[in-house]
């Protein structure tokens, strides 16, 4: 009986620790970064820039549906 206390206690230790070392780090602002790194990768650098092209510019064809 003297182990199951002897857990109880370690695992209670366990969870006061895990539970400060949260906080701390919260209050911090360590996790402040997390949302821009998560969609980094969603961003391509590689794209080349988009160039918005003016409607007296485009070039149509037969087709009204089907634009260049």
């Amino acid at each position: 009986m003297e182990v199951m206390t002897l857990l109880l206690f370690i695992g209670v230790v366990f969870v006061i620790g895990a539970a400060l070392a949260f906080v701390v780090n919260a209050a911090n602002g360590t996790f402040d970064h997390t949302e821009r790194l998560a969609l980094l990768p969603l961003d391509d650098p590689q794209d080349p820039p988009r160039h918005n092209v003016a409607p007296e510019q485009e070039q149509k064809n037969a087709d009204s549906t089907n634009r260049v």
